[in-house]
C-alpha cells in the first residue's frame, strides 16, 4: 500500500520527526522548488526504522520527478542518508499547482528484516502522516 502526503507548494512543507524529514521550498522568483529528504536508519520512530526516504514533485515542467536516498545498511546504521533536487515549475498560469509528496520505506524494529527495494519498484510501506 502506498500512502503519500500530498501538499500544494507555496512555502516550506513536509516536516516529519527528527532525523527523518522532508522539505520543499519555492524560490522567491516562483520558477523552481528545492526539495530535500533525509533519514537515519538507526533512529526508531513509532517502532520502525526508516530504511530509505524519497519524494516526488508533480505538475511542473518535467512531469513526475522522483528522488531517493540510498538504503541504510542495517537497523544499526547511524548515518544520515539524504537526497535533494531542484524542480522547475511550468510558466503556464492555467497549469495545476506543483505538488510535493514524500515518504519513507519502514522496517519494523526488531524484525530482523531489512528492505531491499530498488528505485522504480513498488514501495510497500511509507509514512502515513499528512500535513
Amino acid at each position: 500500500m502506498v500512502v503519500l502526503a500530498a501538499v500544494s507548494i507555496f512555502a516550506l512543507s513536509g516536516v516529519a520527526s527528527w532525523p527523518n524529514f522532508a522539505t520543499s521550498t519555492e524560490s522567491e522568483s516562483q520558477l523552481f522548488f528545492d526539495g530535500y529528504v533525509q533519514c537515519q536508519p538507526a533512529y526508531i520512530e513509532n517502532g520502525h526504522h526508516a530504511a530509505r526516504g524519497f519524494f516526488v514533485y508533480r505538475n511542473g515542467l518535467a512531469g513526475d520527478q522522483w528522488a531517493f536516498t540510498p538504503f541504510g545498511q542495517s537497523a544499526e546504521d547511524g548515518s544520515i542518508l539524504s537526497a535533494s533536487m531542484r524542480y522547475w515549475d511550468t510558466l503556464n498560469p492555467w497549469a495545476p499547482a506543483v505538488t510535493f509528496n514524500y515518504g519513507f520505506d519502514w522496517v519494523l524494529f526488531g524484525s530482523g528484516m531489512w528492505v531491499n527495494v530498488s528505485p522504480g519498484n513498488q514501495v510497500e510501506a511509507v509514512d502515513e502522516r499528512t500535513e
